[in-house]
């Protein structure tokens, strides 16, 4: 296989060790595993809790701190992101939290690199799906296994 050119980046709001931030790690220890390069551009260390910058410096991924990624709706950190990518050969920027996947694709479109977005399960499942009150899906004349009856159908699906 041959390595690309370039430079790989990941933006990283928090570099923590909740959510989005555990698995970084993991896709920074993929893509060193195929040779490329990755610098983790990361906001603020978090006051309280480990952070997942010492597990990066292991896979010698760069890590940049970028105060402004703290607030990704600051309009400088879209051209400080670019001016970044742009400057050190980016090949491409990754967005991992939900927080800065907008400020990593609108980086990437200006440095004319594509944008990656991490998506990822949002919430935590335990158990059986809860349905809103009052939708009338958790309740009627059906037994488990077959479909409500259309009155017992939740308001907000759609009926063809």
């Amino acid at each position: 296989m041959t390595v690309p050119d370039g430079r790989m980046f990941m933006t990283l709001r928090r570099p923590d060790r909740t959510g989005a931030p555990r698995m970084a790690p993991e896709f920074a220890r993929a893509l060193r595993a195929d040779g490329l390069d990755l610098t983790l551009v990361h906001g603020p260390l978090p006051r309280t809790g480990p952070s997942i910058l010492p597990d990066v410096a292991g896979l010698g991924v760069r890590a940049v701190l970028e105060p402004r990624l703290e607030r990704p709706w600051d309009p400088r950190l879209i051209r400080a992101l670019a001016e970044r990518v742009r400057r050190d050969g980016g090949r491409c920027v990754i967005g991992v939290n939900q927080s800065d996947r907008a400020p990593a694709l609108l980086a990437a479109a200006r440095a004319g690199v594509p944008g990656v977005l991490m998506v990822q399960n949002q919430h935590r499942f335990y158990g059986r799906a809860r349905w809103p009150p009052g939708s009338g899906a958790a309740t009627g004349p059906s037994s488990p296994g077959t479909p409500p009856s259309p009155s017992a159908r939740p308001r907000w699906c759609a009926t063809r």
